[in-house]
């Protein structure tokens, strides 16, 4: 967590003071005042427009890289989480001594190698077009499944379940169902358009890898409810005899 935090704050340093800099470098030349120059504020949209042979990769590549850093930090702790709470192998919830899950970073920066890998190798393919399409619709399908499971929750609540919550939801269940439908609304309308098709195809086929793979967790957490319920027993067999012997 230090460590992260510690490289993603010199990195966005590095962009912060390099747009400064450039901004200011960029004024004084523009009016004038740069030594050697003159009045050329024209040439914002004049030889062909801004910078158009490039004053900025370095830049660029830095950006790429903290968004790299980013990444590979919510993904690996995301994948972590999943496998504490049995959504994922047992191997990615193992952490270090610092608390630095090492096998879910490891796979998740195995699987951009053989990402970039694979769309170097076969640029034809379009796997970096289906990773970033298929990424566009993910946040909107999460939004409908809390949708679904803030609704299922409270038809399982008894009135007075229900009655004694702390935190309500607003205008339930009417608000959940606009969310739901605004959404539909959404996929309907990319559906009428090229790019927007896409997209929703490429989400549609990753949430449906998703949806394959849930019977083998599922199965996974009944077994893994069923030995915590063992556990559990075994621990009140242990307190009961415990208090007879004590008596």
């Amino acid at each position: 967590m230090r460590t992260f935090g510690e490289v993603e704050f010199w990195l966005a340093s590095i962009k912060v003071l390099a747009i400064v800099v450039f901004l200011g470098a960029g004024v004084l030349f523009a009016f004038g005042f740069w030594p050697g120059a003159s009045f050329s504020v024209p040439n914002l949209w004049e030889h062909g427009g801004f910078a158009p042979n490039g004053v900025m990769q370095l830049i660029i590549f830095t950006a790429v890289i903290s968004v790299l850093n980013s990444g590979l930090y919510s993904a690996s702790r995301m994948f972590s989480a999943l496998a504490t709470q049995g959504f994922a192998p047992k191997i990615m919830a193992k952490k270090s001594k610092r608390g630095v899950p090492v096998a879910a970073l490891l796979a998740s920066t195995v699987g951009g190698v053989i990402a970039t890998i694979m769309n170097f190798a076969a640029p034809g393919s379009g796997i970096f077009e289906f990773i970033m399409n298929s990424a566009g619709l993910v946040a909107l399908f999460v939004y409908i499944f809390i949708a679904l499971t803030q609704m299922r929750m409270r038809q399982k609540m008894t009135p007075e379940e229900a009655a004694g919550l702390k935190l309500k939801m607003w205008l339930h269940p009417w608000l959940n169902i606009l969310l739901i439908a605004a959404i539909l609304a959404v996929l309907i309308v990319m559906l009428t358009t090229e790019s927007g098709r896409t997209q929703v195809w490429t989400s549609l086929i990753a949430t449906g890898a998703l949806v394959t793979g849930w019977p083998f967790v599922a199965r996974n957490l009944k077994r893994k409810r069923a030995a915590g319920a063992i556990s559990e027993e075994v621990r009140g067999d242990e307190h009961t005899g415990e208090e007879i012997v004590s008596h």
